[in-house]
This record gives structure tokens, sequence and C-alpha cells, in this order.
């Protein structure tokens, strides 16, 4: 079972204030295997599928088994709780028996491309799966989302959805936040045929300590800190036309207007913008971070045309630090 992992676009930390987030699923992400047992095990192997992009120092795309992050343990009673939870509704009496599950990843592990909620949405697939295999039929998206969504409060506390709602429909999105809701509105994306080059470098904060650092500059400076998230917020809307989607130089010329808010709200960090510095002058039309900020991921757009080995990829290759990734995606 495959699911995609994500790219957010637009609109991160603006959408929690009104405005919409716009993000594509990736056509990589991760393969869960399971084989039932008589205790939950878990694996994680990377390098295994076609594709995987090499991190900074790799060279092989041999399979490896790499170390679980710590605490993963106490994933299995959470899962074996919402599981429970949700299934009876789908018509199944139990659980997933325990059985050993392996994890396959084509995607950058913890860089902000959404490997966890691929994980969640795999498993939320075999858990609907396992319910309905009686009825030879797939629980509605919907469902699937909600139960992925509960899986990921695992990982990140209180996940805004997006990053399940990528993984379970699969196709570009843009997300509409409402405080009455648990999961945010999922509206189809128009995006053009794009080529652009996605990387990651390490983090130097985390999400919950980014997304508080800008609460804290809407306490100290209001006024300064509301104009740069309504800037970002409106970005977002004009790259949500309702008419023929904007070309590709355009969503460039979206991307840099986007990251000089980003950088301004201090969610940046001056090795990504070295990187950055060097997409352009490689010929990239634009480039930002993608998500949280503090590092991880990062896009550029490429002009039209090029395939996947471009100028911006080889220019940037060079500059990524170790830990980090590069590798191409096509919309």
């Amino acid at each position: 079972m495959e699911t995609p992992g994500k790219l957010l676009l637009f609109g991160e930390h603006a959408a929690v204030y009104g405005f919409p987030a716009l993000g594509i699923p990736l056509d990589r992400g991760v393969r869960l295997t399971y084989r039932p047992g008589s205790d939950w095990t878990f694996r994680i192997v990377t390098g295994a599928l076609p594709g995987t992009p090499l991190q900074t120092g790799d060279t092989t795309h041999d399979t490896r088994e790499i170390p679980l992050p710590p605490g993963v343990e106490g994933f299995f009673p959470h899962l074996q709780e919402v599981l429970s939870r949700a299934l009876p509704r789908l018509g199944a009496t139990g659980g997933i028996p325990p059985g050993t599950l392996e994890l396959q990843a084509r995607l950058p592990l913890g860089s902000g491309f959404g490997s966890s909620a691929a994980l969640c949405t795999a498993l939320a697939r075999l858990g609907t799966g396992w319910a309905r295999e009686a009825e030879q039929e797939l629980a509605p998206p919907r469902q699937v989302w909600h139960i992925a969504h509960e899986l990921e409060r695992f990982f990140h506390g209180t996940p805004s959805g997006i990053d399940t709602g990528l993984s379970t429909l699969e196709s570009p999105r843009a997300f509409f936040f409402s405080p009455e809701a648990e999961l945010p509105r999922a509206e189809p994306l128009a995006v053009p045929r794009l080529n652009l080059v996605a990387g990651s470098i390490p983090r130097r904060r985390k999400t919950a300590e980014l997304i508080a650092s800008v609460a804290e500059r809407r306490r100290t400076s209001p006024t300064e800190t509301d104009a740069l998230l309504h800037n970002l917020g409106e970005i977002a809307q004009r790259v949500l036309t309702k008419g023929p989607p904007l070309p590709p130089e355009a969503w460039g010329q979206a991307a840099e207007e986007a990251q000089e808010a980003l950088r301004s709200l201090d969610l940046s960090t001056p090795e990504l913008d070295h990187l950055l510095r060097e997409g352009r002058r490689a010929g990239a039309l634009g480039g930002k971070l993608s998500g949280a900020g503090g590092g991880g991921a990062f896009f550029l757009v490429c002009p039209p045309g090029e395939g996947g080995d471009t100028p911006v990829l080889r220019a940037l290759a060079p500059h990524i630090p170790p830990g980090g990734t590069l590798f191409p995606v096509r919309t």
C-alpha cells in the first residue's frame, strides 16, 4: 500500500487566520507492508523504492534499515485506540491484529514533506480495508482522512489536517479552516504544468516553536505581523484563481513575494536564503520555504520545458548540507 507525501505551496502560517493553504501531493511517499504476527513490531527502511532521493553523503540506493525514532513504541496503543473507536462505525468488531509493519520510504523523513501523514494515511486505509474486507469496497476518502488525522495526533499533537488531506485525497487542494470544524474544507486547486525543484535542509527549530514565535510577534507587534500574514494570505488567494491557472512565471513571482514575507517573520534561515539565491542565479523563476520554516522543506519554480535534471537542480546539489535532500517535482 503506497501513499504520497505532500508539498505545501502557499498559505503557511496565514491559514489559521482565515486564508487558504495550497498544496499538492508528491509523486513519492511511503509504502506500508503489514504481516500478522504475535506482537507489534515496526521497521523503517529507505532506498527500497525507485526514485528515492539520495540524502547528502549517501552513495547508494540499496535498501537499509534505519533506527526507529525515540518513543515510537507508544504509537501502537494509540493506533489501536483510534481504530477501536473508528472501525465499529464501518461494521468491524475489532481492530487490526498485532503484526509487523514495514515502512519503505521514498521520501525524506522528518523534513516537512508529510512522511508521518503518509504513514497515518496508509494505516487508516489498512484499518478501513480490514473493516470492509467482507464488503469488498473502499471507505470514503473523508472517513480515511478523519482516521489518519486522529492517528497523526501522536506525532504532531494538534495537526492542521492539511498533510493527511493531501495524502488521502491525492490531488492538488486548497484548504480552508473553520473554528467549528475538526478538518479543513478541501477544494480542488487548479495547478498548471510546473517544473519544480524541491529539497530540504536540517531544521533549526521545531514547528511548535515557529508557530509560537508568530503568535508572540502578533502580541508584541500586532500591526506589522498582521500585515505580513495578510500579505501571505493574499498571495495564496491570488494563486487560487477561479479562471485558468496562472503561468509558471506568476507562480515564481508569488513564491518570491511569499518568501520575503516569511523572511520578515523570521521563519527562514540564512542557509535557505543562500540556496534560494543560488537557484535564482541558475534560472529559477522564484522559490520559497514550504511549511513551518526554520529549515526543512523548500521549493523553486523552474522555467517551462525543463526536465527532471534541471540546471537549477544541478546548481543547488553542491550547496545542500549534510542531511539535506534534493529532487525534481512535476505537476
